[in-house]
């Protein structure tokens, strides 16, 4: 385990994990090789594999003891994810709110999953419902977690005003991590930056990325934004859809709305994140050449003195 662990190698460690719980004696081990092993599979994309672990876990554990709580929302995000599974993800979430009544804000992400889950299986109606239901009996910090998934849905569906309304009520909850945050923000931005015709576009690739990644054309998008009078929000519709595409996994598809923003947009402040993500996701020589752009192009960004630290790892390297 350790040794695939050193070599990162997520699947052979889950596989050491599970032979490790058939050679621990104690239920406390067992536990956390089983948990563990779970999380590897995860990493390594095995969600079959993870998903019969965390049933395991699920039915071997009471609610609140060991890894009882984690192990039932990760596999209630396994089920979400896949729009044949949505009734069984939503019969989990109606247990886990009977057995952890405190858990209001996880409750809350619980349901922008399914939602998004809904979404995903073209079913926009089914999403918004998910959240309704919500919404009359949850206290503000999980209603503004609601909101940043409203938001997410009004955008695809390409009614600017009112993911515009959600996402800055989503912007207003406290306690949030910087990632989170960050997403939020960037969302409200594009929104209030571009026009609805633009919006509209976005929304509408960027619910293609969701549920069809892999069959997603960008020349379509990029089509449709040349029909459209450009506002200074073009870049960051052009960033926002590579970083969409980047999550689902089409890098190659993320590359291409980021060099449309290095090319047409240099002057912008997305710009220099756009070379510093492009840097982030190429082979060493290519990733230098990408650093060199943005720290003699823009010296006064921010990101430059991260392009900088970047820049001297791949060198000593």
């Amino acid at each position: 385990l350790r040794e695939a662990d050193e070599m990162r190698l997520p699947r052979e460690v889950g596989w050491a994990a599970q032979e490790l719980v058939g050679l621990s004696p104690r239920s406390i081990d067992k536990l956390r090789w089983k948990t563990m092993a779970a999380d590897q599979f995860l990493t390594a994309g095995d969600s079959a594999s993870a998903q019969k672990i965390l049933v395991e876990l699920v039915r071997e554990n009471e609610p609140g003891e060991g890894g009882h709580n984690a192990a039932v929302r990760q596999l209630f995000a396994l089920l979400a994810a896949n729009p044949e599974s949505l009734s069984e993800a939503g019969n989990i979430l109606k247990r886990y709110r009977i057995e952890y009544p405190d858990s209001v804000r996880l409750e809350a992400r619980m349901r922008g999953v399914l939602a998004i889950g809904h979404a995903r299986a073209g079913d926009l109606p089914g999403g918004r419902q998910v959240l309704a239901s919500a919404r009359t009996r949850m206290p503000p910090m999980g209603l503004r977690t609601l909101d940043a998934t409203a938001a997410r849905l009004s955008l695809y569906a390409g009614h600017r005003d009112s993911a515009m309304t959600q996402a800055r009520r989503a912007l207003s909850e406290e306690g949030l991590d910087p990632a989170e945050h960050t997403t939020r923000l960037q969302l409200l931005t594009l929104l209030q930056a571009g026009d609805s015709s633009e919006v509209a576009i976005v929304g509408e690739g960027a619910f293609k990325l969701l549920r069809d990644p892999g069959r997603f054309d960008p020349i379509q998008s990029l089509g449709a934004l040349a029909t459209v009078s450009q506002t200074s929000g073009r870049p960051m519709a052009l960033l926002y859809l590579a970083d969409v595409a980047a999550t689902e996994g089409r890098y190659e598809i993320a590359r291409v709305f980021r060099l449309q923003v290095v090319q047409r947009h240099a002057n912008s402040a997305e710009a220099p994140v756009a070379l510093l993500s492009l840097a982030r996701e190429a082979d060493q020589p290519e990733a230098g050449l990408w650093l060199e752009q943005l720290i003699v192009g823009y010296p006064d960004s921010a990101l430059a003195p991260m392009a900088r630290r970047l820049l001297s790892d791949l060198s000593g390297r």
